[in-house]
């Protein structure tokens, strides 16, 4: 699934949310009946403890079903092993976080910051990294949210054209929301669907 939008408007507080409910069972913004589960949020965050973690309990958030994924350890040229900035090139790493704690939600906010030297702007180099994250989100029922911005494009292009980088982002997704500031009350966001292929177009929320 994508969120994309301006920055600030919201995204990276929404997924909190989406964290915080599954973290307690809590019924969803639709009021969809919920369930319990973990989330791993990977975020180019420097420090989780100072942003990440006071939202999450602000929303009521049980901590310990939410970790955090940043850094992988490696082999330099010595042959020693050291940490470093996950990439969505990790995914040995990833899988195997998977399959120590059985995630029902991964956050990837913004995407953009872990695709180490993936231009995001071809769409066939994009569908090469994401194909296999798809894979893995299948093979471990793993429901997967991708963070975008949005581009300059101007006036005459969709919604889903605004996504920065590439269209093979949003075309590889099977859902993709827009979050955006209500016009007419600048305090009000609304999320809206630009794509659904595995669900009926039902509106969107404020």
């Amino acid at each position: 699934t994508l969120l994309f939008g301006t920055g600030s408007v919201g995204k990276s507080m929404l997924t909190v949310d989406m964290a915080a409910r599954l973290s307690v069972g809590e019924r969803w913004g639709d009021g969809a009946s919920g369930s319990r589960g973990r989330s791993l949020m990977i975020t180019a965050e420097d420090d989780p403890a100072e942003e990440d973690l006071p939202r999450l309990r602000a929303a009521g958030a049980g901590l310990n079903a939410v970790d955090f994924l940043q850094t992988v350890q490696s082999l330099d040229k010595n042959g020693k092993r050291v940490d470093r900035g996950f990439t969505l090139k990790d995914l040995p790493q990833l899988e195997d976080a998977m399959k120590r704690e059985a995630y029902q939600l991964i956050v990837v906010d913004p995407w953009g910051a872990f695709l180490n030297g993936t231009d995001s702007h071809v769409d066939a180099e994009i569908r090469q990294i994401l194909s296999p994250v798809s894979n893995l989100a299948a093979k471990y029922m793993t429901a997967v949210v991708f963070v975008a911005h949005i581009n300059k494009g101007g006036k005459g292009l969709r919604a889903a054209q605004r996504v920065m980088g590439s269209v093979g982002l949003s075309n590889a997704c099977r859902a993709a929301y827009l979050v955006t500031e209500d016009g007419k009350d600048l305090e009000r966001r609304l999320m809206l669907p630009t794509k659904l292929n595995v669900a009926k177009h039902s509106g969107g929320l404020a």
